[in-house]
């Protein structure tokens, strides 16, 4: 019976949701051709924290947020865990611009991807692992120099709660080019909205924004200290 409770309630989510957002489509839609930038961004904050508020009120999940201190002087590079599409509204909610690094083949969805195009997001081609990093590597320094956040998942997908995956290079190379301060973020998400799953269980996860990594570590010692702060406060 609960389980039957928590299918309709994400049900119920999932159809508010898509209403939420073909009615945002349009002045997202009017930002894409007049070429607004500032009302696409308008737009995507705002949805983020609509669907954010829908996700409390309809299925009971609640986030408790740690470690906002950690985001006063931005822009920042956040490198987050990630276990459910909830951490993607919510980091994004939280920085002033944040520009996430994106697969490829995200670019080429109907609508979504040329928002993602419009906002300056950065693709990469994970078919081409020295390339992407070199991309990243010019792209992040690039908008970090404009007073943009970058947001980063180092495990490159998601993954299961309470599992780790192989933490890709990509963040250390914008970590060894640039001043800006790297926020781990960890989280418990992936234990209420789980990866390939369309149900929502109610409860109170937590995503935390850990203090800066220090500086002036080698790449192998950023590496393994980034992954020992995330993991140790996912738990």
């Amino acid at each position: 019976m609960q389980i039957c409770f928590v299918f309709l309630r994400s049900i119920a989510f999932y159809i508010v949701s898509f209403i939420a957002t073909c009615i945002l489509f349009i002045p997202a839609l009017f930002g894409i051709i007049l070429g607004n930038v500032s009302l696409i961004l308008s737009v995507s904050k705002i949805w983020a924290s609509l669907v954010l508020t829908l996700l409390d009120f309809i299925c009971g999940l609640k986030v408790k947020v740690i470690g906002l201190d950690n985001l006063k002087h931005q822009p920042v590079v956040i490198a987050a865990k990630h276990q459910s599409a909830l951490e993607t509204l919510f980091i994004y909610k939280y920085l002033d611009e944040g520009k996430y690094i994106l697969k490829n083949s995200l670019r080429y969805i109907p609508f979504l991807g040329t928002c993602f195009a419009k906002l300056g997001m950065i693709f990469i081609d994970r078919r081409s692992p020295l390339a992407s990093i070199r991309m990243i590597k010019a792209q992040a320094k690039e908008l970090l120099a404009l007073g943009k956040s970058i947001i980063i998942f180092p495990e490159g997908t998601r993954v299961a709660y309470g599992t780790a995956g192989k933490y890709s290079p990509g963040i250390a190379a914008i970590y060894e080019d640039s001043d800006a301060d790297i926020i781990p973020v960890a989280l418990n998400t992936g234990k209420f909205w789980r990866r390939n799953s369309i149900l929502k269980y109610p409860g109170v996860c937590f995503i935390e924004f850990l203090p800066p990594m220090p500086r002036n570590l080698s790449k192998d010692q950023f590496m393994n200290d980034l992954r020992q702060a995330i993991e140790e406060k996912c738990q």
